[in-house]
């Protein structure tokens, strides 16, 4: 009877969601205003299949400098123009003039068209749960392969963020692909990685909520807000994600922490292998959302947003402050 219960409470969760995102564009004339029209649909092969993302080239003048390129990964679920709704990566991109990447994951059936539901969205993350028979390393690859052809990129500003499902996979490009990206920010989701070792320093910073039912900080079987269990693989505790990456920086332990700003947590790991950071930030109460952005899910199943940080900024400062040497 429990499986029964959480199968049909997941079917409603999944139109629910559908509902919101087809009308989310037009429930706030703000939003809608920052959903812009332009950003280019495009595709590359890997293993024979069309992979899609959306690429922002930011608008005004550039002055001919090469430019920084931010990946932005969904959630598992989700797609790249809901990660645009929800995160303000758009309007960053144009005030500081980078190339912004939203690429699309996997549905288990290809052939047919994606749904929340039905046929959603994911990405081989490293956790073993999700495409394993995915490329979606190749697939990055392929994506700053036709950047280079296309623009002129600043290799030493590469990056790559994400959310939940989507900031597993910025932890793996981190892992498998650190001598291109500088620096990561995952954003409530786990490392499932093991034994890894980083072949250049990339630095990290993590942001997570306290009470986020879905990426719990102690870890254990992730369920929503209302209680009802996902039956899906147990979450690592969160510390042990930045136990990990501090360790492969040879950081110093433990963390020092930061000045505490109405709350908000901070800690960094000092001495870490130049020219790499490791910054964990948690926001208390917040629950499986973006920091300072918008939720398309309601806040009795995902939990509350907060306005305590503007993650997107918050992300983008660290980036600057963080290219590959």
């Amino acid at each position: 009877m429990a499986i029964r219960r959480n199968v049909i409470l997941f079917v409603l969760v999944f139109v629910l969601f559908f509902v919101l995102a087809g009308c989310s564009s037009q429930s706030s004339s703000n939003q809608a205003e920052s959903i812009p029209s332009d950003p280019q649909s495009l595709t590359v092969t890997v293993d024979g299949v069309a992979r899609k993302y959306l690429l922002h080239v930011p608008d005004g003048p550039m002055d001919g400098a090469p430019l920084p390129v931010v990946f932005i990964f969904h959630g598992g679920g989700g797609t790249a123009q809901g990660t645009i709704r929800e995160t303000g990566w758009i309007a960053k991109a144009d005030e500081y003039s980078f190339l912004a990447v939203f690429p699309e994951g996997m549905p288990p059936f290809p052939a047919l068209p994606s749904g929340f539901s039905t046929n959603p969205q994911r990405w081989n993350d490293g956790s073993g749960r999700f495409n394993l028979e995915v490329d979606d390393i190749t697939f990055v690859n392929k994506i700053l392969e036709d950047l280079e052809a296309d623009f002129s990129i600043d290799p030493s500003r590469i990056f790559a963020t994400g959310f939940s499902n989507g900031a597993s996979m910025a932890f793996r490009v981190g892992v498998e692909l650190s001598d291109t990206f500088a620096a990561i920010a995952p954003v409530a989701g786990a490392l499932w990685l093991e034994g890894f070792n980083l072949d250049e320093p990339v630095s990290l910073i993590y942001i997570t909520g306290t009470e986020d039912t879905l990426n719990p900080m102690d870890g254990g079987q992730p369920k929503l807000v209302s209680g009802e269990i996902i039956n899906e693989q147990e979450k690592p505790p969160v510390q042990e994600h930045m136990d990990k990456w501090s360790a492969a920086l040879g950081c110093d332990q433990p963390p020092v922490g930061l000045e505490t700003i109405a709350g908000i947590v901070g800690e960094t790991y000092a001495n870490c292998l130049e020219p790499a950071d490791v910054v964990y930030y948690r926001i208390e109460g917040m629950g499986h959302t973006w920091p300072g952005g918008t939720s398309l899910l309601p806040e009795s199943m995902v939990g509350k947003t907060s306005d305590l940080m503007d993650g997107t900024q918050t992300i983008w400062e660290f980036f600057q402050d963080h290219p590959k040497l």
